[in-house]
């Protein structure tokens, strides 16, 4: 009798132990992205609306610095991250979306009295 209930407890034991799911990471900014787009407005008047073409990225290395390529040209930015707010060349970027394949960034400052921003669309 004590052989069955041990083995009904193994058993038992077994098959909780294997129903554990593994954590999946959060999805990260840091690493290689396709540049989509970006879209500027200063007031109402859209100052750049910029459809990314093949080649384009924005690539962020774990050294905290962004490499971005769009079109022809080629920058280098440093950044940081803290929470839901990437800040790109002193410059604060709020997460508005983060998946594993999706990121937009936005940006937003008022200066006498004009709204600016920036809205950056990310693939993988």
């Amino acid at each position: 009798m004590k052989k069955i209930i041990f083995f009904l407890l193994a058993i038992g034991m077994l098959s909780i132990s294997s129903c554990k799911k593994e954590k999946t990471p959060p999805p990260s900014l840091v690493g290689k992205w396709t540049l989509k787009s970006v879209l500027a407005k200063d007031g109402a008047t859209v100052t750049l609306n910029y459809t990314g073409v093949a080649g384009d990225y924005m690539d962020f290395k774990t050294t905290g610095s962004v490499e971005m390529k769009a079109g022809t040209s080629l920058f280098n930015f440093p950044y940081t991250i803290s929470g839901s707010t990437v800040t790109i060349d002193g410059d604060p970027y709020q997460i508005q979306t983060l998946t594993a394949n999706a990121a937009v960034l936005y940006y937003t400052k008022t200066t006498a009295g004009v709204k600016s921003e920036e809205t950056v669309t990310l693939e993988r």
